[in-house]
């Protein structure tokens, strides 16, 4: 960061220069395992949240379909992120490698799964992932009906329609995962 202006070369701070930033200073590789830092992070974090799993336990970790360029950034980052998301292991899985069941998170292309054998009782994640597929299911046949109608269709923008077409994508895709889900648990021992 450059040097403050002195304040006694004005008559007032608020006439002073800005302070400009030396951009020779700044390093991007740092500013990059940052952010991939807190991306790991938050995906570890809402899986806890959503398995409600509390902070005390160490979680194993398994990431899948890791791009090449993000798997020295994992090396420098690993101790930071074992201790910040209080994670037990971190396992790099082959991408065509299927995870046992696990909750998973995409962090961009990766996938963050945390495997759920002996974390969770079946029975009430199944409850939790049905009440959760009847939600995104009425969603999902809401917005059916919505692009089926003939006159939302042809008065609103083209623009609007593809966003709610992508957005019905989306949910169908998200169905698609909880019911693989559910199917899975049922496989889990009680």
């Amino acid at each position: 960061v450059a040097p403050l202006v002195n304040a006694r070369q004005t008559d007032s701070i608020m006439l002073a220069a800005y302070p400009e930033p030396d951009t020779a200073l700044q390093d991007r590789q740092a500013e990059a395992d940052m952010a991939g830092l807190q991306a790991l992070i938050g995906a570890v974090r809402n899986i806890r949240g959503e398995m409600n799993l509390g902070n005390a336990r160490l979680l194993p970790v398994l990431l899948r379909q890791v791009p090449a360029d993000m798997r020295g950034q994992l090396t420098r980052i690993e101790p930071l992120f074992k201790a910040l998301a209080k994670v037990e292991s971190v396992t790099l899985l082959a991408d065509d490698a299927e995870p046992p069941l696990s909750s998973s998170v995409l962090v961009g292309q990766m996938a963050v799964h945390v495997p759920m054998a002996g974390l969770i009782d079946p029975a009430a994640e199944t409850a939790r992932l049905q009440k959760e597929q009847d939600k995104l299911q009425k969603q999902v046949d809401s917005l059916t009906v919505k692009l089926a109608n003939a006159g939302f269709v042809d008065k609103a923008p083209a623009a609007v329609v593809a966003a709610e077409q992508a957005r019905l994508a989306e949910m169908q895709g998200q169905l698609a995962t909880i019911r693989e889900q559910v199917s899975q648990l049922a496989a889990l021992p009680a």
